[in-house]
């Protein structure tokens, strides 16, 4: 997936600038696309040259004029046909799987400190998630907003970074926990399994 779908995603929602969009990129879609502001206004600007969203320029008060996006019909088309197209599976280059995977050569303590930020880190993110949440539903209910709310593509997309995020930080400190029992020498059954892993 290249940047220019997820920015093409987002404006799917209506028109932003390229500051508003920094801003989603932010929130909303950082758990499954990360792009510097710079990235973000490099491709805008060829996604226009390619006709597939227009900026206009607007005066502020006060503040300098700023460019807003919409999609054009050949945006949506070219997002219509993105959807249809198989995703391609994640690359994960993550620094923490490699620590654990050296855990039996690596400096255990470090390796576990790093495994608790990574829940808290997680934790904190759920509840940025779910503040989103509560954004997009206004007044209405879970059940109601999945029923009739709208837009439902960034509410489903924040559920599942929340379930996500969730096990993570699940995972993460039960793996501290099975790290800090063996380097304790404890005789006790290693700590439960916390999501089931199926084995």
């Amino acid at each position: 997936m290249a940047l220019a779908h997820s920015l093409l995603a987002a404006l799917a929602l209506g028109p932003a600038s390229g500051y508003d969009l920094s801003k989603v990129f932010d929130s909303g879609m950082s758990d499954f696309w990360r792009a510097s502001s710079q990235q973000i206004y490099t491709e805008l600007h060829k996604l226009d040259d390619r006709g597939l969203i227009e900026g206009t320029l607007q005066q502020q008060s006060n503040r300098p004029q700023k460019r807003v996006y919409v999609l054009t019909d050949a945006g949506r088309t070219a997002l219509h046909e993105f959807t249809r197209t198989a995703p391609r599976r994640p690359v994960i280059r993550d620094e923490m799987m490699v620590k654990l995977y050296a855990v039996d050569s690596a400096d255990v303590e470090a390796v576990i400190e790093d495994l608790s930020a990574r829940a808290a880190e997680a934790h904190s993110r759920v509840q940025q998630l779910r503040q989103l949440v509560a954004i997009f539903r206004a007044d209405k209910s879970h059940e109601e907003f999945l029923s009739s709310g709208g837009p439902i593509g960034p509410y489903l997309t924040c559920l599942l970074g929340i379930a996500h995020e969730l096990d993570n930080a699940k995972v993460c400190a039960w793996i501290a926990e099975v790290l800090r029992a063996r380097e304790d020498g404890s005789d006790e059954p290693p700590p439960r399994d916390p999501i089931n892993f199926g084995i």
